[in-house]
C-alpha cells in the first residue's frame, strides 16, 4: 500500500472526527437574513446544536458553534423573524451571537460581555500585542504569517471585540471565527483568496483545537496543519490532494517521504 494511499486511510478517520466536532454550514453569499420570515418552528426538550442546525437551515446561512455553548430549548413560534427565533433560543442556554464575513458565531454570552479594563502598547510588535489581548479570555486563535506591523494604543473599559478590533486595523488585518476559534488574516490576502495550490501555514499559538490540528476549509477543500504537517484534503470524497510541512509542501501529486 502506497504512503499516500495510507495517508488518506488514516485521516478520513481524523477529519470524520474534526467534522462531527466543528459547526455546520453552508456557504452563502454575505445577505440579511435577520428579517427572514420564520413561519412555524417549535421544540421540546431539544438539544440546542439540533435546534440552532434546523433553524440556520431554514435561512440557509452558514454558522459555528462554541464548544462551551450547551443545554436544551423548548419553544413554539409562528410568524416571526429569523432574529427573533435565534435570540429566544440562545436565551434559554445564556448564549449570543456575533456575524462577521456572512457567518454567525454562536458563543457564550459571558465571552461576549467580557470587558478590558485597561490596555497600553507603544510601538509594539501587532503579535505580541494580539497574544496579549487573547490572554484575557479562554478562546483559541490562530494568526495567518502576513499580519505584520506594530500598535500603539491605550484604551480603557472596552470589550475584547473593540479591542481586538482596534488592534487589527492598524495592521490592516481583520478576523473570523470559525468553530470558536479566531482565526486573523491580513486584509491583503482574506481567506477567500488563499492560494489554491497548496496547504497555507498559520501560526499556532495557544491553539486548543483538537489534538493541535487546526482546520480550514473553502467550498471544494479541508485546509488542515497538525503538527508541522498540513494537509489538502476534497471534501466531497475525503481524498487526500496534497501532503507537506510547514517549511515547505510537496507538489505534482507528490506525498512526502517519512
Amino acid at each position: 500500500m502506497s504512503i499516500k494511499t495510507l495517508a488518506q486511510c488514516s485521516f478520513a478517520a481524523l477529519l470524520v472526527v474534526l467534522l462531527c466536532l466543528g459547526a455546520s454550514s453552508r456557504a452563502v453569499g454575505q445577505r440579511d437574513v435577520s428579517q427572514s420570515s420564520v413561519g412555524k418552528f417549535e421544540m421540546n426538550q431539544a438539544d440546542v446544536r439540533v435546534v440552532l442546525h434546523d433553524l440556520f437551515k431554514l435561512v440557509g446561512v452558514s454558522y459555528s458553534i462554541a464548544p462551551e455553548v450547551h443545554g436544551t430549548v423548548t419553544l413554539s413560534l409562528r410568524n416571526v423573524t429569523f432574529q427573533t427565533a435565534l435570540e429566544n433560543v440562545l436565551r434559554q442556554v445564556d448564549a449570543t451571537y456575533r456575524v462577521a464575513g456572512g457567518v454567525f458565531s454562536i458563543i457564550p454570552k459571558q465571552n461576549a460581555s467580557s470587558n478590558v479594563a485597561q490596555i497600553q502598547f507603544d510601538n509594539v510588535d501587532v503579535r505580541e500585542a494580539i497574544r496579549e489581548a487573547f490572554r484575557t479570555m479562554n478562546v483559541s486563535y490562530t494568526i495567518a504569517p502576513e499580519v505584520q506591523g506594530t500598535v500603539t494604543l491605550n484604551l480603557r473599559d472596552i470589550s475584547f471585540d473593540t479591542l481586538l478590533s482596534n488592534i487589527l486595523r492598524q495592521a490592516n488585518a481583520s478576523y473570523r471565527v470559525d468553530g470558536g476559534v479566531y482565526m486573523i488574516f491580513s486584509n491583503e490576502f482574506p481567506p477567500s483568496t488563499f492560494p489554491n495550490h497548496g496547504i497555507r501555514p498559520m501560526e499556532m499559538p495557544s491553539v486548543t483545537t483538537h489534538e493541535d490540528t487546526v482546520v480550514t476549509q473553502d467550498g471544494k477543500f479541508l485546509y488542515i496543519v497538525r503538527g508541522m504537517q498540513t494537509f489538502k484534503v476534497q471534501k466531497s470524497d475525503l481524498k487526500l490532494v496534497r501532503m507537506g510541512s510547514l517549511q515547505g509542501d510537496q507538489g505534482g501529486g507528490r506525498t512526502q517521504k517519512g
